[in-house]
């Protein structure tokens, strides 16, 4: 149980019609898990309890005071949507499409403005990200005419791919 729901069990103790002001919710508090709470505090604290629409404000005489409400008045500002929820609903409206046909489509569309990220031969396209072959030591940048596979690192690809874009062109 958290300071706010005390203050409100403590306000529901007292029966439906009791008002409370914030000095009496400082001394309501008085008698909880948090009995340094100040007037400030509870001040705040009712003021979320009107906000989230469980009590009401009633001024009479130029004092506040706050009553429980009869029925839920106000409520949240804000909905809160689970990340499901936002990406169903992202979905449902056209937004977002999914699944393999949509996939495709993108990489298509990608392929046919940027190029193809991964060429048959990476070596080939991208020699000076070669890694030197431990076998028969050909350097960085020479094509290993020993070996049909050379290990090429996928984020140095991705680098160069980049570059390349950035100064205008497909690699």
């Amino acid at each position: 149980m958290n300071r706010r729901d005390f203050l409100l069990a403590a306000i529901q103790g007292q029966g439906p019609a009791a008002r409370v002001s914030t000095a009496s919710a400082a001394r309501l508090m008085a008698a909880s898990p948090w009995p340094t709470t100040g007037r400030n505090t509870a001040r705040k604290d009712l003021g979320a309890l009107v906000a989230r629409g469980v009590l009401r404000v009633v001024e009479s005489a130029g004092r506040t005071s706050y009553q429980l409400s009869t029925e839920k008045e106000g409520g949240s500002m804000t909905v809160r949507f689970t990340d499901a929820d936002r990406v169903l609903g992202q979905i449902e409206r056209g937004e977002v499409r999914v699944g393999a046909d949509a996939a495709r489509e993108i990489a298509a569309c990608a392929e046919a403005a940027y190029g193809a990220v991964w060429s048959a031969e990476p070596a080939r396209a991208f020699p000076q990200l070669r890694v030197a072959c431990p076998a028969c030591g050909s350097a960085p940048g020479e094509l290993c005419t020993s070996h049909s596979g050379t290990r090429v690192r996928r984020h140095d690809v991705h680098q160069a791919r980049r570059a390349a874009w950035a100064k205008g062109g497909a690699a």
